[in-house]
Parts: C-alpha cells; structure tokens; sequence
C-alpha cells in the first residue's frame, strides 16, 4: 500500500493450470475470501491442455489463456505476466491455500525497503496445517565459491518472527514486481519445470535487489499435486535443473566440486540401477538428468526419450 496515498496497488494473480478442468475448490474458496480489494485483482489462467471451467470471483476481473500443447511452468508463466498490466504480480500453483491477509501483508512488506523486489510468505502443509511444508523451503543461502546451497530448515522457518533476507523463495506462492521481471527478462524457460523459482530470484539478487522471507504472512500447499513425489518425471527435472542451476551460479572451483560430486552420484545410481531392481526407474531418471545437464538436451528431446522407455508415470 502507499501509504502517501493510501491505495492499493494492482495485483495480477497467475495460476497456470495444467490438464485441469476447474480450479480446485480449497484455492477458489481462498480467492473468494481475500481481504485484499477485489477491484484491485485481476486474475489470469493460463489454462495448458484442459479448458477451465467457467468461475465466480466476485469483483475480480478473469482472463483466460488456453495453451493447446503442453509447455513449462516458466513459459506458461512468462505468458501470463506478459499480459499483465499490474505493477506487481502474485504467482502461485492451484493447490494452495491462502490466509485471507497474506496478500495485504506482503504488498506492505515492499514499501519498507524500495530495494526489495521478491517476497514470499511461510508455507505450512495443507494435509498438515501446523507443520512447514518440505516441498516449499527457501534457500537461505548460496555459496557460489563451493556451489552450496544452505536452506532453511522447517523447525527453523516455524520458529523466524521477523522479515528475512534469502537467496529465493518458492515459486508455488510468490509475489514480485513486473519491472524486476522485464529486466530480468522473464523466467529462464529452460528449466522447463522446477528451479525456475530459484534462478528467478538469484538474478534479482545479482541485480542489487532484495528476496524477502514475509514471516506473518501465511499461506498453505498440498504439494506435488500436478506430479506426484515418485513421478520419475519429477526426479528428472529436479536433478537437471538442480545441476544447471548450481553450475550457472558457481564458481570455476565450484564447477569443479559439482563435476566430482555428478561423478559420484551417477555411480550410486548405476549401481542401484543394476542391484536394486525396485528403485530403477527412480536411478534411471537421475541418471539422465545428469546425462542431459552436460549434453544441454531439450525438454522436447528428453520427453520424447522418456517415453520411449516408458517411464513417465
């Protein structure tokens, strides 16, 4: 909020939906129930695949953006953000929960610090309200000389009662500015799925500006509800991307540490690609991560290989 003024600013809320035909009633409900001015809001779907039903938001303005082909989280949301004409933007997945003032709450949180360009709040489990969720921790830090990163723990993030400065935040409940997104230039559509957050919010940080950890602003996610935890689709993409991301941020050194490390940790997977039969599927698909993290494959090439051997679940 100004507070000169004592307006509002316009929020664009994203929600790319993926093979969905409505939005899930829990994030619907929550929507309806912001107490953030609805005539400030604009909501924008971009539906991928499935065509959404149509919804009732009371005073806020829908656009939809149907995508007959399947694409990234980071391209689905560059699209929608382009449409945009919002000074600020809030991203967020379908299977979220929001607390009816988080949106107020880290709209202020900007106007302490003009630097500050990313925020996020805490994020609980939706299946266990009280409990951090693990899919959602922000990185605290990362050490670019070693290539590590240095998270914040659940018990830790429970207990923080004061804003704090991070490296990034999730991308499943995020807001920024749109300016800091046209400098950027958007999000990087290589990392297709997961890690886009991060590397979002690490070249905002490299710009001079700040990634905010809003702690009384409160929201909740179901987590991994578009793919499932064992999918070896998500282990993928976790495993390239995590590897592209470190090895776009680090060091000569710090290069040089991940190659051994990749070295180490494809031979773990070969062997329990061979011996343990149960957990194939998951060796496999992290075992090709790492192969196309150094042949700089394309989502298109890889997904095609995926399904020739038939393990995308």
């Amino acid at each position: 909020m100004d507070r000169k003024t004592k307006k509002w600013p316009k929020v664009s809320i994203v929600l790319p939906l993926f093979k969905e035909k409505k939005i899930p009633y829990i994030l619907h409900n929550s929507l309806k129930k912001l107490a953030y001015p609805h005539n400030k809001l604009n909501l924008i779907i971009v539906e991928i695949i499935e065509k959404v039903k149509p919804l009732k938001l009371p005073g806020i303005k829908v656009k939809k953006i149907f995508i007959a082909d399947r694409i990234g989280y980071s391209k689905a949301a560059n699209i929608a953000v382009s449409k945009a004409n919002s000074q600020f933007i809030f991203l967020i997945n379908p299977d979220i929960k929001l607390e009816k003032n988080v949106l107020n709450i880290m709209i202020e949180s900007f106007i302490k610090d003009i630097k500050t360009a990313i925020v996020g709040p805490k994020i609980y489990s939706l299946s266990k309200p009280k409990k951090i969720s693990s899919f959602d921790l922000p990185g605290m830090n990362f050490n670019s000389t070693f290539g590590l990163i240095t998270p914040i723990y659940p018990q830790q993030l429970h207990k923080l009662k004061k804003d704090t400065e991070v490296d990034w935040i999730s991308g499943s409940i995020m807001l920024f500015k749109k300016s800091l997104w046209v400098e950027i230039g958007g999000f990087n559509e290589k990392y297709f799925l997961y890690w886009e957050d991060a590397d979002f919010c690490l070249s905002a940080k490299k710009r001079g500006y700040k990634v905010l950890l809003v702690s009384k602003a409160k929201a909740w996610h179901q987590g991994s509800a578009t793919i499932s935890r064992e999918n070896v689709e998500k282990i993928y993409y976790l495993t390239r991307n995590g590897k592209y991301f470190i090895n776009t941020y680090s060091s000569f050194f710090g290069k040089i540490v991940q190659n051994i490390n990749n070295f180490f940790l494809f031979n773990v997977k070969l062997f329990r690609f061979v011996f343990q039969p149960i957990n194939r599927l998951e060796s496999l698909s992290f075992m090709i991560g790492i192969i196309d993290f150094y042949l700089k494959a394309t989502d298109v090439n890889k997904h095609k290989f995926l399904k020739k051997q038939k393990i995308n679940n």
